[in-house]
């Protein structure tokens, strides 16, 4: 385990701006032992010579793969599909690992013996500047977790933290740029919903929690970057909207795990009528 092959996944599309930055970030690395999964959705830009030059260049293994697109989360399927590594760390074209991320997860794993992982992130913009102070989702767990000590292992149990109406489906857990999850672990739960595009990402998260515990890690390990390219910037341009069918999803799936007020909150909102209730019901 010390020694664990690592797959440093990158799903790409059109990502030339950005890129460079985020392959130099896996270079700095601290941890050595690594490979490198590049899954093109058919880049019509400079995406490809890119990753070539970075493949020629990098003292590990690099693996190119070119194909059609079939959805956002096929080709995060793909990634791990081709990865010969124990553990998956996913790395998206606009964002950057900290020198110390892969190291700073291995040990936690260590420690912990668990399957799945979740840090904090800096949130920066188009330039890379730090706007962390600035961005309402610059801590996701904070809302459930104001006081997250070096790190927490997160069960089913700990649903019931979420307590108000707006949170049920609020991604508590993180991007899958912040995850570190076993290739085992990923063939468990399976593919990527195909149907979702905005929150796909904490559907998948909520499904890893069906076998697994989540550990949270209290540390800023990954750069976020928000630009308005970024896919979740064109969905919200678009309305795309499933928090109701996420949090449908939760009260299905986790009813007994969640506190009153989340399941409230939940049949408030899906229900009308249940509003001139609210503060009536006796249980």
């Amino acid at each position: 385990m010390e020694n664990a092959l690592i797959s440093i996944c990158i799903p790409t599309y059109n990502g030339e701006k950005y890129l460079q930055e985020a392959l130099d970030s896996v270079t700095k690395q601290t941890y050595k032992n690594i490979e490198v999964i590049i899954s093109d959705d058919a880049s019509a830009d400079a995406t490809l010579e890119i990753a070539e030059n970075f493949k020629q260049q990098a003292p590990f293994p690099v693996s190119i793969f070119k194909h059609e697109p079939a959805g956002i989360g096929a080709n995060w399927d793909h990634c791990i599909e081709k990865a010969t590594g124990e553990w998956i760390k996913f790395l998206f074209q606009d964002d950057i690992l900290e020198p110390n991320c892969l190291e700073e997860f291995l040990k936690v794993q260590q420690k912990t013996g668990e399957h799945v992982f979740f840090c904090k992130r800096m949130i920066i913009d188009s330039i890379g500047k730090d706007i962390s102070d600035t961005s309402y989702i610059a801590d996701l767990q904070k809302r459930i977790l104001p006081d997250l000590a070096d790190y927490m292992v997160f069960s089913k149990k700990d649903l019931k933290l979420i307590g108000k109406k707006k949170a049920l489906s609020h991604n508590f857990i993180g991007e899958p740029v912040a995850g570190f999850v076993s290739k085992s672990a990923y063939l468990k739960t399976g593919l990527h919903n195909p149907m979702l595009r905005q929150l796909l990402d904490l559907e998948y998260n909520l499904r890893l929690l069906r076998n697994f515990n989540i550990v949270l890690i209290n540390e800023k390990l990954v750069r976020f970057r928000v630009h308005p390219e970024q896919t979740t910037q064109q969905n919200r341009r678009k309305n795309i909207n499933e928090h109701l069918i996420l949090d449908h999803y939760i009260i299905r799936n986790y009813y007994k795990y969640l506190g009153r007020a989340a399941i409230l909150g939940y049949f408030y909102e899906r229900f009308g009528l249940l509003k001139n209730l609210r503060g009536k019901i006796p249980f």
